[in-house]
């Protein structure tokens, strides 16, 4: 018994040592960042840019590298180098998911409810990959045109996820996972609003295996639009999974401190006093 009580402490205090070892090494090596793959045909792709830009400030560094006075920049001209570099920094996929060395506990929850897997921390995809699914390069780009002074929000269609921009007094719609910009005759970008009530232009606009995105747009009833409190980057769940994400990063030093904690517990309560337990043997 007393030896099952030991090997009990010694596995407790071993696998919280190596939970720690593997977080500790997931956030300050290379072996943390998340799978990125390789861009589809006629995607835009710079991988010089991937080691260069991990920050929000990064890239924003990068798009203004050539303007002498950014901030005589109008808003659309500030949005339009933005997105330049945005498109040029990530490609698609089907989401930037956590491995069991960034984050092993939303490693493991996420096999058991895969949104959960998901990550939405946007300085992590930034400084951990370059392959996003849509919601997350549209989410992270609300996050950039926001540090830059912008007025942003998400807008959730049905099977896809854009942002938009205001100024000029209207919205204007950018999609950075189709790297599509949706103009009217005169050079202006649409919102989403305007290109969906316009079935011609986006016959014109999403051609050959983008064709599937004119139904998306096109079905208006059940889109979701967020704007409001300003810095809402998300629509309510995915704001709930940021901040789940945000506990759990912290959890996953906190556990394993625990059970190397409750195993140190159990061996020095197991072992008790020697010159007392000397003493009750003579009684």
């Amino acid at each position: 018994m007393m030896e099952m009580k030991k090997i009990v402490k010694v596995l407790l205090v071993g696998l919280g040592g190596l939970l720690i070892c593997v977080s500790l090494l997931g956030d300050f090596t290379s072996l943390g960042y998340y799978e990125s793959g390789e861009p589809y045909r006629g995607e835009r792709f710079d991988k010089t840019l991937v080691s260069s830009i991990r920050s929000i400030d990064a890239l924003t560094a990068a798009a203004f590298a050539e303007i002498e006075n950014p901030s005589l920049l109008r808003e659309e001209q500030k949005m339009q180098l933005l997105y330049e570099v945005f498109i040029d920094r990530f490609t698609h996929s089907e989401g930037a998911r956590h491995s069991f060395m960034s984050n092993w506990l939303l490693f493991i929850a996420g096999k058991i409810l895969y949104p959960l897997g998901y990550i939405w921390d946007h300085e992590l995809l930034l400084s951990r990959g370059h392959s996003l699914v849509c919601s997350q390069s549209s989410y992270l780009l609300i996050h950039v045109a926001i540090a830059n002074g912008m007025i942003a929000r998400h807008v959730g269609l049905n099977g896809h996820v854009v942002m938009e921009v205001w100024y000029d007094n209207e919205w204007h719609m950018y999609d950075p996972d189709s790297e599509v910009l949706v103009k009217d005759t005169s050079g202006v970008i649409l919102s989403v609003e305007e290109i969906a009530r316009d079935l011609e232009l986006m016959k014109n606009v999403y051609v050959g295996v983008q064709k599937g995105m004119i139904p998306i747009f096109a079905s208006r009833e059940d889109n979701s639009f967020v704007s409001y409190p300003p810095g809402t980057y998300f629509e309510w769940k995915s704001q709930v999974l940021l901040y789940v994400e945000k506990i759990m990063q912290i959890l996953k030093y906190f556990l394993p401190l625990c059970l190397i904690l409750t195993g140190m517990v159990r061996h020095v309560s197991s072992t008790g006093h020697p010159e007392k337990d000397k003493g009750r043997r003579f009684q």
